[in-house]
């Protein structure tokens, strides 16, 4: 352990940009005390806190830091006597984790009313939290599974009721795609030329992350085992453990962050179809949210909010093929938007070419259809594996009535700038 250290104190204004400065505060001074191993733990809990007071307070905060025997104590002062509590969740929630993680992660933790306000801490050690060693114990692959004596506590009977498989599954390999960008992405970050403002917590959320993803396929592959391979909702029943709970917390908080950067064009993967992050928020929050004593909410497809996803304009795109086409033909992007619609195209669809543009291809997919749409789509955009693209398939296509018009589909790729993605639909009447 490095040179002994009193109390280190940092003022910060009620501004969301307060957390990555507590971050950095927090950082320098455990690499002061020779406490490398608690940064990644520390870190994600002192930005949970902090971002809680700028949100729900917001006052003047203070972070203070000292060193304990075996670790170290932080502490979080701010002028509201309002005290936290861990939230019960609803089904959609995907907020106010932060007593969650707190009280896994933490070796100890407390709230203190004051005079003037609260105080918020949580002590870390060597017990609590794994070094960066231990959860990169071998390059490229995921370390083992976490074990730690007396904190797994009780399970909870958990039914995720009718799991759309094929959503979860694409889901899934694109936030195994999302969650190594990040990683990668962060690391790049830390070992560049410019100061790093924002120590990664990439290390813990891929140990994490992983395992809590592993044991939902493991529970989903016995699910299938009964309901056979051809089912297309299943009801998936585990025991949640706080390990799998902490797990999920993270998972969500580390595919949030690199959405959000997906969307900047920051990471090599592209964003998540909105379906996509709806069933991963509605799987997460659904075991957060029994383990807390809510009963089960079945999935359907208003389960959550699904909002059009973009990145922005295909800049260069040139759509006279689709403009000048006397043929039906839709041209979509790669966040499945609709740039361009030929006149033919229109007349078939029942509707205006321009009341067509800019709205989601999956509007033209028949419901039923629809999950089989969003799964493949995210499959080719995480994996490039590509089932239709230049091959004539027979399938309906809805009209703005409501009616359902079989077609001749035909996927190809257009020309597009570098770094984004435009397909043109064929689609002749049968």
């Amino acid at each position: 352990m490095g040179p002994s250290l009193q109390t280190a104190v940092l003022g910060l204004p009620p501004e969301p940009e307060s957390a990555g400065r507590a971050r950095r505060f927090l950082r320098d001074r455990l690499d002061d005390i020779g406490h490398d191993d608690l940064v990644d733990a520390a870190t994600l809990l002192v930005s949970e806190i902090v971002t809680n007071v700028v949100l729900h307070a917001p006052t003047w905060l203070e972070v203070r830091v000292r060193a304990t025997t075996t670790g170290v104590r932080v502490e979080v002062l701010d002028g509201s006597s309002v005290a936290p509590t861990q939230r019960g969740y609803d089904e959609v929630t995907s907020t106010g984790h932060g007593l969650s993680l707190v009280a896994y992660l933490a070796a100890d933790y407390g709230v203190e009313l004051r005079r003037d306000g609260k105080s918020v801490w949580f002590t870390l050690n060597a017990d609590s939290v794994r070094t960066d060693a231990e959860r990169d114990s071998s390059a490229g692959e995921w370390p083992a599974p976490l074990h730690r004596t007396g904190r797994a506590g009780p399970t909870t009977r958990v039914v995720l009721r009718d799991l759309p498989v094929r959503l979860w599954r694409a889901a899934r390999q694109h936030h195994e795609a999302l969650v190594r960008e990040l990683y990668l992405h962060q690391s790049l970050r830390n070992q560049g030329a410019l100061h790093d403002d924002d120590r990664s917590t990439a290390g813990l959320s891929r140990v994490q992350a992983r395992e809590a993803a592993t044991v939902l396929d493991g529970a989903l592959d016995a699910a299938l085992a009964g309901a056979g391979d051809g089912a297309s909702r299943v009801d998936l029943e585990l025991d949640a453990t706080a390990e799998l709970v902490a797990g999920l917390l993270v998972l969500q908080a580390s595919l949030d962050e690199a959405e959000r950067l997906a969307h900047e064009g920051s990471l090599l993967v592209l964003p998540g179809l909105p379906e996509i992050v709806t069933v991963r928020e509605w799987c997460c929050d659904q075991v957060v949210a029994q383990v807390n004593g809510v009963a089960p909410t079945a999935w359907s497809p208003t389960s959550g909010a699904v909002v059009a996803a973009t990145r922005g304009s295909v800049q260069g795109w040139d759509a006279s093929v689709v403009h000048g086409a006397t043929r039906p033909v839709v041209a979509g992007d790669d966040t499945n938007r609709i740039l361009a619609v030929s006149a033919a195209a229109a007349v078939l669809l029942g509707w205006a070419a321009e009341d067509l543009v800019g709205r989601r291809v999956v509007d033209l997919v028949p419901h039923a259809l629809r999950e089989a749409h969003v799964a493949g789509f995210t499959r080719y955009l995480t994996t490039g594996e590509a089932h239709v693209l230049g091959r004539p398939v027979d399938l309906l296509v809805l009209r703005r009535d409501g009616a359902e018009i079989a077609v001749r589909f035909l996927l190809e790729r257009a020309p597009s700038p570098a770094g984004r993605s435009v397909f043109l639909a064929w689609l002749d009447p049968q």
